[in-house]
């Protein structure tokens, strides 16, 4: 008997070790075996599907545990109080927190700092500082926890007072506390704070850890200084696969394509295998470029390597491909996903529409719409609006004008600014007015949308009186807006209108004068005889660029 006992205590002892290797499936298995299971044995398997994400079973099992006449000790209810952070369940943690009093756990460092998390992490932030403000020493892990929850909520500054306030309860920041105070620079956008930040994490000798240097990374990339945050990255002792997919996503959202590029060869170079997000990165940038050849030969390294083609990468293929028009290998790749996201449906539609595939495109969202339970997203709304108005189907914008109405879209500025364009060039000018009058908030886009939609169907004035109300309303016109309204001018042959809002462009220099604004200017004087009495104020330079434009317009009808 005494025997069986050790045997059971060590195989409960084992269930923390294998969660920690991973080895959940055979935990759960251990678990099973276990002929009499006690609180320790459930509290261990609690925790460990909780801390690794597996908040419904942590759950199953608190309730299986409530069965078996246990009562939950201290780690029982931390584990309890993860889960309900990781689902964000506020009265879930209220619930626990009231077993926690009714059992006199409350007093208990652990339970309380798992408590000041829960609550910070779920809104609570002031019910978070209630609970720390009554502990007489907190530990290094309560202030860290709190300090976390602070920048979680973003009170930035509260978290920099507290961590301030470290020295007064004689503790010394560690690299959890750094991580945290980083992220609050990041809120708090200041150069100066993160090099004091910085400085501070070197001087202490945080900086030989490398999880608090990307950290150090991250705050310095959130700048968006491109100088400021190679200079630090080229400076890094210590570079892991966080750091090189950290740099390469700040490119990407800086438009250094070319530069993913050479950095993912520098990394592959250094013997740091790249990860999920790595290729990610790598592939999108050859979207962007448009660089099959490179794409490929990256889809090729994916296979040799045996990284496994999953389902972020797939995507990130299938909108390469079709970026780069190559829409069998695109719809290759969709067809051999087993459990299709919503990514991999718009990736496709939206790899369609960008081909002139309209029918296809519609025709994959029905099938989406049939199969999955799925809503489309505001960009393949966005996308879906431009191919219903390249082929000018009034039925198909009505129709997702609705679906956006049911989705709740029609509010987000890029889809009203596409059912505006949409509506216009489909000859439904009152429509898009309609459109771009309810919205609440517009861009400079929103108003040329609106303005070009009044042009291609024959009202200048309107589009003229639309031009004057952008300005005073505070909209600065753009290269665009000069565009469309003196298209819409000469469309509507509104010469001296379209002249006078001309003469006022090249005036105020506010907008650099393109070829495309010369040439509206020459098909509204190609309609009058005045051409060389109305521009004398644009100068000798001008006026030799309009007369070979003009040229050329004659010698191309010849």
């Amino acid at each position: 008997m005494a025997r069986i006992i050790s045997t059971h205590s060590l195989t409960a002892k084992s269930i923390p070790e294998l969660f920690k290797s991973g080895k959940i499936s055979l935990a759960r298995k251990v678990f099973d075996e276990i002929p009499n299971k006690n609180i320790v044995s459930y509290s261990s398997m609690i925790y460990g599907c909780s801390s690794h994400g597996l908040f419904q079973k942590s759950l199953n099992l608190f309730s299986e545990l409530q069965k078996t006449g246990f009562s939950p000790n201290s780690f029982t209810f931390v584990a309890m109080l993860l889960t309900a952070a990781g689902i964000r369940d506020f009265w879930l943690g209220e619930t626990i927190h009231g077993r926690i009093v009714k059992s006199g756990w409350e007093s208990n460092p652990f339970v309380r700092t798992s408590l000041l998390d829960f609550y910070a992490k779920c809104g609570g932030v002031a019910i978070a500082y209630s609970l720390f403000e009554e502990m007489s020493e907190p530990s290094l892990v309560s202030c860290n926890a709190m300090i976390s929850g602070f920048v979680h909520n973003d009170h930035y500054e509260e978290a920099l007072l507290l961590f301030k306030e470290l020295w007064v309860f004689d503790l010394v920041p560690n690299c959890v506390t750094m991580m945290s105070i980083t992220q609050g620079c990041i809120g708090y956008g200041s150069f100066e704070l993160c090099e004091s930040i910085h400085g501070y994490i070197v001087k202490s000798g945080l900086d030989c850890d490398v999880s608090v240097m990307n950290s150090v990374l991250n705050m310095y990339l959130s700048l968006g200084n491109l100088e400021i945050a190679k200079d630090f990255f080229d400076k890094m002792v210590v570079l892991d696969v966080v750091s090189w997919t950290s740099m390469m996503g700040f490119l990407l959202e800086v438009e250094n394509t070319n530069e993913v590029l050479s950095m993912f060869i520098r990394m592959k170079g250094s013997g740091i295998s790249p990860d999920m997000i790595a290729m990610v990165n790598v592939i999108t940038a050859c979207t962007l470029l448009g660089d099959l050849r490179r794409g490929r030969s990256i889809h090729n390294q994916i296979l040799t390597a045996g990284i496994g083609l999953e389902l972020p990468i797939v995507n990130s293929l299938i909108s390469m491909y079709s970026k780069c028009k190559d829409l069998e290998s695109a719809k290759t790749l969709f067809d051999h996903i087993f459990n299709k996201s919503l990514v991999s449906w718009s990736a496709m539609i939206s790899g369609y529409v960008h081909n002139e595939q309209h029918s296809k495109g519609f025709g994959l969202l029905i099938r989406m719409r049939r199969e999955e339970n799925y809503n489309i997203d505001s960009v393949t709304l966005v996308s879906l609006l431009a191919s219903s108005s390249k082929i000018a189907s009034l039925e198909l914008c009505s129709q997702l004008h609705a679906y956006g109405i049911k989705l709740g879209s029609v509010h987000i500025i890029p889809v009203s600014n596409s059912l505006v364009s949409a509506y216009g060039k489909c000859g439904q000018v009152s429509l898009a007015f309609e459109v771009f009058k309810e919205m609440n908030h517009r861009d400079s886009t929103s108003w040329n949308a609106m303005i070009s939609s009044y042009g291609i169907n024959g009202k200048g004035e309107d589009a003229i009186y639309l031009f004057q109300d952008m300005e005073n309303c505070g909209e600065e016109p753009d290269s665009f807006t000069y565009l469309n309204v003196l298209n819409a001018c000469s469309h509507s042959g509104l010469v001296d209108a379209g002249l006078a809002i001309f003469e006022k462009m090249v005036r105020e220099k506010k907008v650099d004068q393109r070829g495309e604004h010369f040439g509206c200017v020459v098909d509204m004087l190609v309609k009058r005889v005045k051409m060389f009495g109305r521009l004398c104020f644009l100068g000798v330079e001008h006026m030799r660029m309009l007369v070979m434009l003009k040229w050329q317009q004659i010698g191309c009808r010849r």
